[in-house]
């Protein structure tokens, strides 16, 4: 092989081997921003992932939330009925007391009962059957006597019963009140829930 022809030769495979090592370049250069594009968009994937995940999370913590306030409503609702319940109970008592102790010291029927026995005496037709109407008449009041004393000792009793009636009564009262507040806080909160619902929409 000649000088001449191995310079050709070494030309050629210079010329090629810069045609290969340019198109390496380009290709290179042509799949970088490629590259760099599908990252971007998996980056974007991602993030709407994280904030779909993350609307879903609080979706289900308002469920949860709502779920849990319904339970405590209801809880409180029942609640509230229960203890309206035991303040009728206990006010219906103490009228039935007071209704007692009113009867026991009221002696009005007694002394209309002796009254009409006086008159009777009065109009006795003899002395006998005077003697015999007098001896009714203090036989009956000393019945009368003896219930009266029978009916202020039940009245004292009654008083005693009043009171520890009205004590149990006033703090019922004092729970039923508490409840009510606390229902009426909660009804409040979910007003405010559901104007901040709205608002949002």
């Amino acid at each position: 092989m000649t000088s001449r022809l191995k310079f050709t030769l070494a030309v050629s495979l210079l010329f090629v081997a810069l045609l290969f090592t340019a198109h390496a370049q380009q290709s290179t250069a042509s799949a970088t921003p490629s590259v760099a594009t599908d990252a971007q968009q998996m980056q974007v994937l991602i993030e709407e992932v994280r904030q779909v995940r993350a609307v879903v999370e609080r979706a289900n913590l308002n469920t949860q939330r709502a779920s849990f306030n319904l339970y405590y409503a209801q809880t409180l609702y029942d609640r509230l009925t229960r203890q309206q319940a035991r303040v009728d109970r206990l006010t219906s008592e103490v009228e039935e007391v007071k209704t007692r102790i009113h009867q026991s010291l009221d002696g009005s029927r007694d002394e209309e009962e002796l009254k009409e026995l006086r008159a009777t005496i009065d109009g006795a037709p003899n002395p006998q059957a005077r003697a015999e109407l007098i001896q009714s008449y203090q036989m009956t009041e000393r019945s009368l006597i003896r219930q009266r004393e029978l009916a202020r000792q039940e009245a004292d009793r009654d008083r005693l019963r009043q009171q520890q009636l009205e004590t149990a009564l006033h703090t019922e009262q004092a729970r039923l009140s508490e409840l009510q507040g606390q229902l009426d806080l909660l009804d409040r909160e979910f007003e405010q829930a559901i104007t901040s619902t709205k608002k949002t929409k």
